[in-house]
C-alpha cells in the first residue's frame, strides 16, 4: 500500500508512526515533512505545503492508495475536496467541515444551530462595535478571523482598568486591541 501524508507537524508524524507501526509493508511519503521524519518516510521538504500543483503531480505520479491531509491549511483551502474530485483516498474533511477548526465564526454558529453548549459570542467588524460590546462580558476575548495553522489562538484579554488602544499588524491583516 501506498500512502502519502500532507503535513510537517507532530500531529503527522505520530501518523508516520503509527502507520510504520500497524502497516509495516505499506511504501509512506510525507509532504513536506522534516528532518525528524526522514528515518521513517520518503520526504518531499525541497516544495512547500502551498504548492497545490506540486501536490496534485505528486499524488498522479505515485497513485496513492490513502492521503491524510494535518494541517488546517490545506484542508481549509480545498485540498481535501480536490483530491477526492480526482479520485483519490482522503483521509480529512471536506473545506466545508474543515471550518470547523479554521473560522471560530463557523463552528460558534454551528455549535448554537446543534444545541452544542459553548461561551457567549459576539461578533463584531469595527473597533467602535468592540467598544459598544466589550461590558457585556466578565472577561472578554478578542479574536482575529484568520487561520493560525495550529500554531493556537491569539487572545487578548481586557479587564474594566485596562484602557482601550487599537494597534494595527498588517503581515496578518488583523487589528489588535491591547
Amino acid at each position: 500500500m501506498k500512502i502519502l501524508i500532507l503535513g510537517q507537524g507532530g500531529r503527522e508524524h505520530a501518523f508516520v508512526k503509527a502507520l510504520k507501526r500497524t502497516t509495516a509493508d505499506s511504501e509512506i511519503h510525507v509532504f513536506p515533512g522534516n528532518d525528524g521524519m526522514k528515518k521513517e518516510a520518503l520526504c518531499f521538504t525541497d516544495k512547500s505545503l502551498n504548492d497545490t500543483a506540486f501536490i496534485e503531480k505528486l499524488c498522479a505520479d505515485n497513485r496513492y492508495d490513502f492521503i491524510f491531509i494535518g494541517p488546517e491549511d490545506p484542508l481549509v483551502n480545498g485540498v481535501s475536496d480536490h483530491l477526492r474530485n480526482l479520485g483519490f483516498n482522503v483521509v480529512g474533511p471536506s473545506q466545508h467541515w474543515a471550518q470547523l477548526e479554521g473560522s471560530k465564526v463557523f463552528a460558534k454558529e454551528f455549535m448554537i444551530k446543534a444545541k452544542i453548549p459553548t461561551a457567549k459570542y459576539v461578533l463584531v467588524e469595527s473597533v467602535d462595535q468592540v467598544k459598544k460590546h466589550i461590558q457585556q462580558f466578565t472577561a472578554p476575548y478578542v479574536r482575529a478571523r484568520t487561520v493560525y495553522a495550529g500554531l493556537g489562538t491569539q487572545l487578548f484579554v481586557f479587564h474594566k482598568w485596562q484602557r482601550l488602544r487599537v494597534t494595527t499588524d498588517r503581515s496578518r491583516s488583523q487589528a489588535t486591541l491591547q
